[in-house]
């Protein structure tokens, strides 16, 4: 990864560089040559979750980390597992540990993912309510940064 910087709207801190497909900045910054964008990754595990779960399900959390890089040539197979099924506040989750796995069966992309799934005993899926009863899509976004502000410095 590069330097950081704040994305001034924000003042959230960002990577200004995520991948490098020049294979003499791999090399320079460590890594044995050209790399992928990791978060696209991230995306192919959440195709990987939602299309298991089908139209009728709500993703409800996602949560990826990058522990390897995937160098230029690598294959990356997405793979999930059902870890938990249950019931809680009215809803049928299912916990799901997502994995990307490259050609060598090396793990690069651990994570897990919650689904919301309808039920014979609770129906179809309830939406969640939003964060902090939000009624707009700016009341929405508050909330979510104040949320994971304070989970980070947990």
């Amino acid at each position: 990864m590069g330097d950081t910087s704040s994305y001034p709207e924000t003042q959230v801190a960002g990577p200004l560089v995520t991948s490098s497909p020049d294979e003499a900045l791999a090399r320079a910054v460590g890594v044995p040559g050209a790399y992928d964008y990791g978060p696209e990754r991230v995306a192919w595990l959440g195709h990987l979750v939602t299309n298991w779960m089908g139209d009728a399900g709500f993703l409800k959390r996602i949560k990826t980390r990058m522990s390897r890089f995937n160098t230029m040539g690598d294959c990356t197979w997405a793979r999930g597992t059902v870890t938990r099924k249950y019931k809680k506040d009215g809803y049928a989750l299912v916990d799901i540990e997502i994995k990307g796995e490259n050609q060598r069966g090396e793990l690069t992309t651990p994570g897990h993912a919650t689904i919301l799934l309808p039920s014979r005993e609770h129906g179809p899926v309830r939406l969640p309510e939003p964060p902090g009863g939000a009624t707009t899509c700016q009341e929405t976004l508050d909330a979510l940064v104040t949320r994971f502000a304070a989970e980070d410095r947990a």
